[in-house]
C-alpha cells in the first residue's frame, strides 16, 4: 500500500475528563479523573473530501471512467452502491489534488 498524505490532523483537541469517575475517551481511550488525552480530529484528506460534491451533470459514464468498469444494469441497490463508490473516489481524487498543490506550494 502506497503511503497517501492526509495533511495531519485538522481539528485537534484535548478532551479532559471532569467527572469523578474514570471515563472512556472518543478514541476508547480510559481516562481517570482529571485525566487528558489528545484527540488527533480528523485529517485534511478525509475533511477536504467530505467537502466536495459531485458535479450536477455527473452521469453512469463518468462512474465507469473513474471507476474502471462499468455498473450494473439495474438501477436498485447494487447501482446506489456502485455510485457512491464513485462519489468516494471522486471526492478523495479532489482532495488528493488539493494536496499535492498545497505539497509543492511550500
Amino acid at each position: 500500500m502506497k503511503n497517501i498524505n492526509d495533511g495531519g490532523p485538522v481539528f485537534p483537541c484535548t478532551w479532559v475528563n471532569d467527572s469523578d469517575v474514570n471515563a472512556i475517551a472518543q478514541n476508547g481511550e480510559v481516562v481517570p479523573p482529571g485525566g487528558k488525552v489528545y484527540l488527533n480530529g480528523m485529517s485534511l484528506r478525509d475533511h477536504l473530501a467530505a467537502s466536495m460534491c459531485l458535479p450536477s451533470n455527473w452521469t453512469g459514464n463518468d462512474c465507469h471512467v473513474l471507476l474502471g468498469y462499468k455498473g450494473p444494469e439495474n438501477h436498485g441497490n447494487e447501482w446506489m452502491r456502485y455510485y457512491a463508490k464513485a462519489d468516494a473516489a471522486y471526492r478523495y481524487m479532489l482532495a488528493d489534488a488539493m494536496l499535492a498543490v498545497r505539497e509543492k506550494a511550500k
